[in-house]
């Protein structure tokens, strides 16, 4: 009996699900190829594309499946026709794909940029309040040191003008002593003479009184100056200082939008830079090779870490019929 004839491959470029696949592979490269992210709004659309070519792409799958289904012929032509547009396709969502994750690494590095410049301005104003507080320790401290000085000055004048009041009184003193003695002897005169020294030495006492009263007044109102001068000095550094303590950068967020639907992993990868550092629970032994080699050299094999021996091994033929 004849075999069966061949049956030619099917033209299925004309059926439905071939046209409608094609429509859509053709919608979506063009959506890919004019796809350009640069704003979080492009972001999510990107997002939604993709999510719909997912949709499309399992869509066209599903319409090749409907024709492969009947005979292998059938699935040979309708992959012929398919692959190319799946292919469009993955190469779709591969662009869209990277456009945004280019997207995400743009957002990434300007969170960045601006959490480097959040933390330099933080820094930034720790340290202006940080120079404002000992400045301001340093012109109170300078401040009630001259007023300090001042005081002590004041408290100086206080004590000569003291001193001089004592003298003047010691005068009057004798002054008075003098006239009694001079009208005990009758000198009208020299009494005279002592009463007027003795009224002017009184003067002259209270007046270095009064001087020696205004200069410790002077004196405690400098003092009482600089113990304030001092204490609001440190009130303001404490008040810098305080800004200083609490002042930190804040804390960045910004990344792409979150779409459902839509995640991103870090997939890890690497890279052999010396292969001789690499540990040797990394390396896999080629044994085919070894063999290969052992075989062809036999006794004569020479490879470091490796023994070579020989075993007796009987092969026998199918015994010739009689």
């Amino acid at each position: 009996m004849p075999g069966p004839s061949a049956q030619p491959s099917p033209d299925l470029s004309k059926s439905p699900q071939v046209i409608e696949a094609q429509e859509i592979a053709a919608r979506i490269s063009a959506h890919a190829q004019a796809l350009v992210i640069k704003s979080p709004a492009q972001y999510e659309e990107a997002a939604s594309f993709l999510m719909q070519l997912k949709a499309e792409q399992q869509r066209v799958t599903g319409l090749l499946e409907s024709l492969t289904s009947p005979a292998n012929l059938i699935i040979r032509a309708a992959r012929a026709l398919f692959n190319p547009r799946l292919e469009l396709i993955q190469k779709a969502e591969d662009q869209t794909k990277n456009a945004m994750l280019v997207f995400q690494q743009a957002e990434e590095r300007a969170r960045r940029e601006a959490q480097r410049k959040a933390n330099e301005e933080a820094a930034r104003i720790r340290r202006e309040a940080e120079a404002n507080a000992r400045r301001q320790r340093e012109e109170a401290a300078r401040t009630a040191a001259l007023e300090r000085e001042a005081a002590e000055r004041r408290r100086r004048e206080q004590e000569e003008a003291d001193r001089k009041a004592r003298q003047e009184r010691e005068a009057a003193a004798r002054a008075e002593r003098e006239r009694e003695e001079a009208a005990n002897r009758g000198d009208e005169e020299a009494a005279a003479n002592a009463e007027r020294e003795r009224v002017a030495a009184h003067e002259r006492a209270q007046a270095a009184q009064r001087t020696a009263s205004s200069a410790a007044k002077s004196a405690r109102k400098a003092e009482t100056k600089a113990d304030t001068i001092a204490a609001r000095g440190e009130e303001r550094a404490s008040e810098h200082e305080e800004t200083a303590a609490i002042t930190v950068a804040p804390v960045i967020n910004r990344s792409a939008p979150k779409i459902s639907g839509i995640a991103t992993r870090e997939d890890w990868k690497y890279e052999i830079l010396d292969a001789s550092l690499v540990p040797g629970e990394f390396k896999v032994i080629d044994r085919e090779r070894l063999q290969r080699v052992v075989s062809a050299l036999k006794g004569d094999s020479n490879i470091p870490g490796v023994r070579v021996w020989s075993e007796r091994v009987i092969a026998s033929k199918a015994a010739s019929s009689t």
